[in-house]
């Protein structure tokens, strides 16, 4: 599909949650110079594996005590929920 070749030009070494919401922001605001109707579907995969974050979500779980396991899924979903903040903003 042509949402997948957009998307692999800008892979590379992208944390899919910021690739997706950034995709995302730039669908939104290049729909709102239409009057055509938008419907987004956004499957984030983030809270699946490989459990991997960057370490600014998931360190102010470690610092509260949170067990590795805890703390990757917590910073996954706090990366998350930032992204779909950022959407709604958008």
């Amino acid at each position: 599909p042509k949402c997948c070749q957009l998307l692999q030009k800008e892979v590379n070494n992208t944390y899919s949650t910021y690739l997706f919401t950034n995709k995302s922001i730039e669908i939104i605001k290049n729909n709102s110079k239409t009057d055509d109707p938008l419907f987004l579907y956004l499957p984030y995969q983030s809270v699946h594996d490989p459990a991997q974050v960057p370490s600014s979500y998931s360190d102010p779980y470690f610092q509260k005590g949170f067990d590795k396991s805890r703390a990757v899924y917590a910073g996954k979903l706090s990366c998350m929920d930032e992204g779909i903040g950022n959407i709604t903003g958008a």
